[in-house]
């Protein structure tokens, strides 16, 4: 069985409706007393309560499982509001979780992180070899994860495999999902209710963005490949930054397709220092087999529809 913490969140919704169609394996997913139970929802999935920072209710999750794919984090904006309670969930929980996996035999780890961990801004030509430059509690404690994860597993039958995401773009399961304070969420919701987007950063800040799809494609292909294969660290993005401005471009095209009409569209006035260009590069991911999509037209598609249909 494959077990998804965190499954009731943004990117875990997704992936486990996606993986109990796909693959051949039951699917468990997570959930705790801050989140939703999506029984009604994922109707070919197992339900289990996991509070991350107790030991025995992550044995008693772990029951059955071979393969993990860890996913229970506090979001940035949480992170900073709290980093005590930061630390608490996204690294002690995490050494709790590598810990009960490896003590069970788990045959597989794998660890959604963050392209943070490289700094912010983000600029320049970034790879796996990049020094980290963690300054923010969220990106801080997923590095200390990553850490966690690769000690505790080492010379262990469960196989680590770290993602670090870059800016995920797609719609979630529910209007309920705290998932609304990323750009590309926000500036949707903001378009179909009030008829405007208004970025809080400089239009020509360079970001990359994959698609909700394209990661579910990887975690679904590093599943149902051979257990030695991708052990260690991996860059996850499209490997193409735009700028904001390009950003509001596109969903302005895809909007008047949808919606039928244009918004205007508002920046920050103030002048911002010269940044490097952003070169996410994920050439490792590639040469292991992974083919990236970079179109993000269908997840902006529906996340302009179902904004739509949820606030509006």
């Amino acid at each position: 069985m494959i077990l998804i913490t965190g499954g009731s969140g943004y990117l875990g919704g997704r992936l486990a409706q996606h993986l109990s169609k796909m693959q051949s394996k039951k699917v468990v997913y997570t959930f705790n007393k801050r989140t939703f139970d999506f029984s009604e929802i994922l109707l070919n999935c197992k339900a289990r309560f996991l509070d991350i920072t107790d030991k025995e209710s992550i044995d008693q999750a772990l029951d059955g499982i071979t393969e993990v794919i860890h996913l229970i984090s506090l979001n940035a904006k949480d992170s900073a509001a709290d980093p005590v309670m930061a630390r608490e969930i996204n690294t002690n929980g995490t050494d709790s979780l590598i810990q009960g996996c490896v003590k069970n035999n788990i045959k597989r780890f794998i660890y959604i992180s963050t392209a943070h961990i490289y700094g912010s801004p983000l600029a320049g030509t970034i790879d796996e070899e990049s020094v980290p430059n963690a300054t923010h509690p969220y990106a801080l404690t997923h590095l200390d994860a990553e850490k966690i994860i690769l000690k505790k597993a080492n010379n262990t039958e469960t196989v680590p495999t770290i993602l670090r995401l870059s800016n995920a773009v797609g719609t979630p399961l529910t209007p309920n999902t705290n998932c609304w304070m990323l750009v590309v969420n926000d500036i949707i919701k903001q378009l179909v209710t009030t008829n405007a987007m208004t970025f809080t950063s400089h239009s020509s800040i360079e970001r990359d963005y994959v698609s909700i799809s394209q990661i579910i494609h990887t975690i679904d292909y590093i599943l149902k490949a051979p257990k030695s294969s991708f052990e260690g660290i991996y860059n996850l993005g499209s490997g193409k930054s735009m700028t904001l401005e390009s950003l509001s471009d596109l969903i302005m095209k895809r909007a008047r397709l949808a919606l039928g009409f244009d918004a205007p569209v508002y920046f920050p006035d103030d002048k911002m220092n010269i940044i490097e260009p952003l070169y996410y590069s994920i050439s490792k991911i590639e040469q292991a087999g992974i083919i990236i999509d970079r179109n993000l037209n269908n997840e902006i598609d529906n996340l302009i529809m179902n904004s739509k249909k949820w606030f509006c």
